[in-house]
């Protein structure tokens, strides 16, 4: 249909490719062959999967010269036209289609799509909506639905995503892709009981799927409930080793219940899988550091800088590190690196001038 948007589903027939071929040949020897409409669609399908968008254009165009009144084949270079981008003339065209009175759940879907693209969400919606009302197969609808919410939330618009989403869930309340996404849009609108549900609803079924775990983990800890946030990014990093977000969010749950000694550990593990992240080193040195390890603070802090010469945070940490161990010329180096990086934070220019001071024999402590 066209509004199913899983290419991977896509395997083309041998009559496909017979007919591409037969397509092909008319453009090589300049001809003039004769296709039907549906064999137009099947021709630009072919091409619009291999993202071949001009090619798919100008199929398109030889459809509509060759059927210059067919509905079908209008909203099939229109379709094309957005997926070009080319928002502005699909919608002149798509536009023009309604004003004649076209009654198209086709139309509808391609007119809610150029909106948008144009960031128009209440028009958007307001085509979707009756895209939804036109079309009568309950199979159709429910991918429907799922792709109108699936391009709503890519904009951000949550809470009109989860009125299509809710519909969903009437017509298929224990379909997989829809629990799941009952569960990822209510945990971005901060409905964070609701979203638990459904994705403990959806581990009931698949208890070894590592990512919905981690989902859940997510949710725990913005709840502040770090044991069982916890629990959760164990069981992803159980089921998948090789995990990184959840060994991350993991390492720190264990900070924020001050358990440094394993978040090191955590953090450490992480890092066999990104050893250039710079944000975990950064983070692994505050651990040391409240555990005493300045040593290895400052080694950790060195690795960030290694990686990432303009993060500021990694510069700030070294500078503290080395003044703590008053080697004041390294100190003012980072301080002064971190401050210039980020000129707008304050607590930068004012540990620059504590540092200043200490190295001119000032005692007071940083």
């Amino acid at each position: 249909m066209w509004w199913d948007d899983d290419d991977t589903t896509f395997f083309e027939s041998a009559e496909v490719a017979a007919l591409v071929r037969r397509y092909e040949n008319m453009v090589k020897h300049n001809r003039a062959d004769y296709f039907d409409e549906e064999e137009y669609e099947t021709i630009v399908e072919h091409y619009l999967m291999v993202n071949k968008l001009s090619e798919a254009l100008r199929v398109a165009d030889c459809g509509n010269r060759q059927h210059p009144f067919s509905d079908d084949m209008k909203l099939c270079y229109a379709n094309v036209l957005l997926e070009k981008k080319e928002t502005a003339q699909a919608l002149q065209l798509l536009q023009e289609m309604e004003a004649k009175g076209v009654n198209d759940p086709e139309l509808s879907f391609l007119t809610g799509t150029a909106y948008m693209q144009l960031g128009h969400i209440d028009e958007a919606v307001t085509r979707f909506d009756k895209c939804a009302q036109q079309t009568d197969d309950e199979e159709d609808l429910l991918s429907l639905l799922l792709n109108v919410a699936s391009d709503l939330m890519e904009k951000d618009e949550y809470a009109a995503a989860l009125k299509y989403i809710k519909t969903a869930s009437e017509l298929a309340p224990n379909d997989m892709e829809v629990i799941n996404e009952m569960a990822f849009c209510n945990e971005r609108l901060n409905n964070l009981d609701e979203s638990l549900y459904y994705y403990e609803k959806y581990i009931k079924e698949e208890p070894f799927n590592d990512n919905v775990w981690y989902n859940i983990g997510t949710v725990y800890a913005r709840k502040n409930d770090y044991r069982q946030a916890m629990q959760a990014f164990n069981f992803a990093v159980t089921l998948n080793e090789k995990h990184a977000s959840a060994y991350y969010n993991l390492a720190n749950t264990y900070v924020q219940q001050k358990k440094y000694t394993e978040a090191i550990n955590t953090f450490q593990s992480f890092l066999k899988l990104e050893p250039d992240n710079s944000s975990a080193y950064v983070a692994m040195a505050a651990c040391y550091e409240k555990l005493n390890g300045y040593k290895e603070a400052l080694a950790a802090y060195r690795e960030a800088v290694i990686f990432d010469d303009n993060f500021a945070e990694a510069h700030y940490g070294l500078a503290v590190s080395y003044a703590n161990t008053n080697k004041w010329e390294q100190a003012l180096q980072h301080m002064y690196k971190a401050a210039t990086l980020e000129p707008a934070r304050l607590e930068y220019w004012l540990q620059l001038g504590n540092i200043l001071l200490q190295s001119r024999g000032n005692k007071k402590s940083l």
